[in-house]
């Protein structure tokens, strides 16, 4: 219809409901459930052919529908543009066809056999008839929890933890771990640096403990670098470090004035920071202390070094004699001050590390003392706390050599020493020490500190891996200098991996 005034065309009224078409769609209905219900009682639910006869009726009732109701129908599609309707009658559009009410679905409910597919011929009564009776979004949430347990059944197999490696340490190795981790050795280094262990034993020692000493000590080396230093500041801060590191009362209390006292009151402090790094392993081997002393034994037994060798979480290996690796590393120990070093016992070591990207890997030796192992196997290569004063020669960092007998004096009298596989990267050289050299330049990841003895560059050798070994026999490049071994040092702890572990035979009678 249209307006008379202005000749705007006016919406369509929507036409009024006929109560007699609900009353005729209600009956159609009713029909189409009793005809079902019959077929399903009588047995021939089972196919779509026959549930079709009675549901064809439907469309027949469909022109008693008055053309007026044609406008409605459109409105109610437009209003519903997903076809979705509230009563699914079969009158309710020409194109509703008779098989969408077939009885197949009815007969899944009675719990008969049904050709509806492999689901509802699987699904069993009770579930098909309550997947029924559900709404169409839970149908649809059922079916996508199903789709989502087959599509997850095979991801359960790439999930699964990896194989854990054998745990079970060689003869070869148990005796190894025997010598590092001896109480009584490690005590005996405790007394000789001055420690106190009867006041504060080894395995009370805490991270706060140490970081507290580092702290106390990097004041004093700061107020010994001043021109004019304050004797009533050293002295302050002296008292200040007795009170957290206990000391023998024969190494005294007096104030740290000199860098020697305060070069060995650092080591003490090293020390403790070595030990506290094998925590778990220190208490384990108080336990196995107090298990010996109440059963009269002197020493771990296996099972006891088995349990030591599992809590360090790194896979020991003897290598055996005569192989590649023992006559490689038995060349590269060299000579020290003119005495030959020799090679008593070589185990390859594998910690769980991510190995580095850069360039430049070379095989490197480091001075580990005895009392440092545990903590080195159990928890790697690791930087100086950032509380530890800088008082190395290239400032807080790993210093590697490729001297063995260089790497003997950072041992501490120790017959262990450590081969790495460092990646220098981009190397800075320097020939003379500076303790802001860890402040590196952008593009470069490691300092070599040039040293008048070197291997000769042609007796280097290169692993398949890429990894280079100096190999060659050491000889003088230059008459005079500060460092008399070359100096490699990394200031990031994961470009190093440890790789052997190297017993050098009397190595603490070796002259230095």
């Amino acid at each position: 219809t249209t307006c008379l005034c202005d000749c705007v065309a006016m919406p369509p009224k929507k036409a009024k409901a006929d109560p007699g078409e609900a009353e005729r769609k209600k009956a159609a209905l009713e029909a189409t459930r009793r005809a079902i219900q019959e077929l399903v009682a009588k047995g021939k639910g089972k196919g779509r052919p026959e549930a079709q006869g009675p549901a064809k009726e439907a469309p027949e009732r469909a022109p008693d529908a008055s053309p007026s109701k044609v406008p409605k129908a459109k409105a109610a599609a437009k209003d519903n543009p997903k076809g979705r309707a509230k009563d699914a009658s079969p009158a309710k559009s020409p194109r509703a066809k008779a098989p969408d009410a077939s009885p197949a679905p009815k007969a899944a409910l009675d719990g008969s056999p049904s050709k509806a597919g492999p689901r509802a011929k699987d699904a069993s009564p009770a579930k098909a008839k309550a997947k029924a009776d559900a709404s169409p979004k839970a149908l649809h949430q059922a079916r996508a929890e199903d789709e989502d347990e087959e599509v997850k059944k095979p991801s359960k197999r790439r999930r699964m933890p990896p194989k854990a490696p054998d745990s079970h340490a060689s003869s070869e190795v148990l005796a190894l771990l025997s010598r590092l981790a001896s109480l009584d050795e490690m005590q005996r280094s405790a007394f000789a640096a001055g420690y106190d262990a009867v006041s504060m034993p080894l395995n009370k020692v805490t991270k706060d403990m140490v970081r507290e000493a580092f702290t106390w000590l990097k004041a004093i080396e700061r107020e010994l670098a001043k021109p004019e230093q304050c004797a009533d500041s050293l002295e302050a801060l002296s008292e200040s470090f007795y009170q957290v590191v206990p000391l023998l009362q024969s190494e005294g209390k007096e104030p740290i004035v000199t860098p020697e006292l305060f070069n060995k009151r650092l080591r003490v402090v090293s020390l403790l920071s070595d030990t506290e790094a094998a925590h778990a392993q220190m208490r384990l081997l108080l336990q196995f202390a107090q298990e010996a002393a109440a059963s009269g034994e002197g020493s771990l037994n296996a099972g006891q070094l088995q349990l030591l060798y599992k809590s360090l979480k790194c896979e020991i290996r003897a290598e055996p004699d005569g192989s590649d690796a023992m006559r490689m590393v038995q060349q590269y120990l060299g000579e020290r001050h003119g005495a030959p070093l020799k090679l008593k016992g070589l185990f390859s070591l594998s910690r769980p590390q991510a190995p580095s990207n850069l360039a430049g890997k070379r095989l490197l030796w480091h001075g580990v003392p005895r009392t440092a192992w545990l903590g080195l196997l159990a928890k790697g290569l690791r930087l100086p706390p950032r509380e530890a004063p800088s008082c190395d020669a290239f400032g807080k960092g790993l210093y590697f050599f490729d001297s063995a007998g260089a790497a003997l004096d950072f041992a501490s009298g120790s017959d262990f020493l450590l081969l790495a596989e460092v990646a220098l990267g981009a190397s800075r050289q320097l020939d003379h020490p500076d303790s802001r050299a860890e402040r590196l330049p952008q593009g470069v990841q490691s300092v070599m500190g040039a040293g008048v003895w070197c291997p000769d560059p042609a007796g280097e050798r290169r692993l398949p891996d890429g990894l280079a070994v100096p190999l060659g026999t050491l000889r003088q490049v230059k008459s005079t200098g500060d460092l008399m071994h070359n100096h490699y040092v990394v200031y990031n702890a994961g470009q190093a991996q440890l790789k052997y572990l190297v017993e050098v035979e009397s190595a603490a009678d070796i002259p230095a």
